[in-house]
């Protein structure tokens, strides 16, 4: 069980909602971030390139340690495939997805 569970829809490859979620998190009690919608954008390894904060939107959320999961659905719709998604983020169904935010203490969209 998290403390905060945040829930993120907006597109990986907008710099600035992502910068923002970044900081947002620095201020929080033991959160985790569930990429889906758009938010599963921007999670494909780099190709022949290690991973930067320029080629990889959730860099800085790898770096601060906090679990992300991404929706497995959500990244299938949009013709992703989940081998090729940056290995420290795990993905999870929308059974799953009901599970964690019934377990959550608090659920924060930011969608």
């Amino acid at each position: 069980m998290v403390k905060n569970l945040i829930l993120y829809g907006q597109s990986g490859f907008e710099s600035g909602p992502t910068l923002n979620l970044a900081e947002f998190v620095i201020g929080l009690e033991e959160c985790a971030v569930i990429l889906m919608e758009d938010g599963v954008n921007g999670l494909m390894k780099p190709t022949g390139a290690e991973m930067t904060k320029e080629n990889a939107p959730y860099h800085s959320l790898i770096q601060q340690n906090i679990p992300i999961f991404y929706l497995l659905e959500d990244v299938e719709a949009r013709g992703g495939i989940s081998e090729n998604v940056i290995a420290s983020i795990q993905s999870i169904t929308y059974s799953e997805l009901i599970d964690k935010i019934d377990a959550a203490e608090r659920v924060i969209s930011w969608l």
